[in-house]
């Protein structure tokens, strides 16, 4: 069952998005309002994790794991913005969804977002904000 242990990153499913916001030089947040497809339910017992990359002069200092009943929704992922700094950041997501019913499943969501951010902020920090829903793709 090590299927998932040899998964190359580049068999993630990627979804470009524009975060709303701006983000200036120092600490601000990157808040991320997640949503299962239509007719699920976002499993809170679950393990969740969401880890940040990318960009230039971009800087993700820590990875959010656990249960994602123990996150605030929105997620709240600290970023780092340099003087300069450009992007797209990368934001890797792992959690899970279930469905109801006779045919009730859970399935594991797993994606890359490659957010554009607006990083032209003139003031320290702010806030970039950005909904992903998941697609309930059977694949």
């Amino acid at each position: 069952m090590g299927a998932l242990a040899g998964k190359a990153p580049e068999e993630i499913p990627e979804v470009r998005i524009k975060a709303e916001g701006q983000l200036g030089p120092g600490g601000g947040m990157l808040l991320i309002d997640l949503a299962p497809p239509a007719g699920a339910k976002l499993t809170f017992d679950a393990p969740f994790s969401a880890k940040g990359s990318g960009g230039i002069g971009l800087e993700f200092p820590k990875r959010i794991s656990g249960p994602l009943g123990e996150q605030r929704l929105p997620l709240r992922l600290p970023i780092e913005v340099a003087d300069g700094a450009t992007g797209p950041a990368q934001v890797e997501l792992t959690y899970y969804w279930c469905t109801d019913g006779n045919e009730a499943a859970c399935r594991r969501e797993q994606t890359r977002l490659n957010i554009e951010l607006d990083l032209s902020g003139s003031s320290a920090g702010g806030e970039a904000h950005l909904s992903y829903r998941s697609r309930g793709d059977q694949g």
